[in-house]
């Protein structure tokens, strides 16, 4: 998701989706029916607004890889050690290394039952998801445009059925099919000139969408791409649409402005790729709960409300001291 020149209005989008996919983890059903609306899709849509058209598709699918699948590794890595050590001191050393080592291998963002148990890796299937997403689109730039139409279709259809009518298969490649779809349309929306647009077009435009957004929070049943759950259908993918339009629109707004908080901001989706393997290491192996409610003695409810407000902090905290690290910044391409 980078570029020569950045753009700081999707820095801060990034930065809003990050964020959202943070608190949306911590279970809380009021805050997920927002935030599961559009935190993906916003990725989708500015990874398919930056891919590059003159490189090579070898060259390409090469720097994605290198881009996406080194920091999936790393962080699974890190997971499986961690975790390993952590059922050490539980007595099950063994069964967490098998678990972990497997989950990384699998790739799952969910866990499954059948046709065997799948355990899930957790957030980071949104890399390897991705890096298929992002290659197919890619792969599909050098065909008629009827073709790449037709093609990007029938990705989506054969994820969303082959994840119904079968099983979920390695590295959320039925994911990848479907997420194919944004990153198209987000590399559509880098061929318009949105600045060429009239005002009231986008006065109109924008309450529309926002309207549409609104209805599916209110109506929510659902809406999982991790596991291609789509709640109501083709519906829901086009309000998911609507809502990450309307936060990238709004991060445009937001651009000029000088404030910390925005700056805040821009540091989570700048740096968006870390926090989430950070994210995914901490929600998978920190004890949150024996150290809140055991140690401290606070609710359930209490407890998620101090953490909506500790996670994220401690993350970017933990970002800032790993940035320091030159090894780490090449890994996730910062350096």
């Amino acid at each position: 998701m980078e570029s020569g020149k950045r753009l700081e209005y999707l820095d801060i989008a990034k930065g809003i989706a990050i964020l959202s996919i943070i608190v949306g983890h911590m279970g809380i059903d009021s805050i997920n029916r927002i935030v599961y609306t559009y935190h993906i899709p916003v990725f989708l849509l500015i990874s398919g607004y930056f891919i590059n058209e003159t490189r090579s598709i070898k060259e390409y699918v090469i720097s994605r890889f290198l881009r996406l699948m080194i920091p999936y590794i790393v962080t699974c890595a890190v997971i499986i050690v961690l975790g390993t050590f952590e059922g050490a001191l539980n007595g099950d050393a063994i069964g967490e290394l098998k678990r972990w080592l497997f989950a990384s291998l699998y790739g799952a963002g969910n866990t499954y039952l059948y046709p065997f148990y799948i355990p899930q890796i957790g957030a980071i299937w949104f890399l390897p998801a991705s890096f298929i997403a992002t290659s197919i689109v890619k792969y599909t730039l050098k065909l008629d445009y009827r073709i790449r139409v037709i093609l990007i279709a029938v990705a989506f259809a054969l994820g969303y059925c082959t994840s119904k009518m079968f099983f979920w298969f390695p590295m959320s490649i039925q994911a990848g099919l479907c997420c194919s779809l944004y990153v198209y349309l987000g590399w559509l929306a880098g061929k318009i000139d949105f600045t060429g647009i009239d005002s009231e077009i986008k006065t109109i435009g924008t309450f529309v969408l926002s309207v549409i957004w609104i209805r599916f929070v209110f109506d929510y049943q659902g809406f999982l791409i991790s596991r291609n759950y789509y709640g109501k259908g083709f519906w829901d993918v086009l309000a998911s649409l609507a809502g990450a339009v309307i936060i990238i629109g709004f991060s445009y707004a937001f651009r000029n402005d000088t404030s910390f908080i925005k700056r805040i901001i821009a540091f989570f989706g700048r740096y968006s790729l870390l926090i989430l393997c950070i994210h995914i290491i901490e929600l998978n192996l920190f004890p949150w709960d024996r150290l809140i409610i055991d140690v401290f003695g606070f609710s359930v409810d209490f407890f998620s409300v101090i953490l909506i407000f500790i996670k994220p902090i401690l993350i970017m905290l933990i970002a800032g001291l790993l940035l320091r690290i030159r090894f780490i910044k090449r890994i996730f391409g910062y350096a």
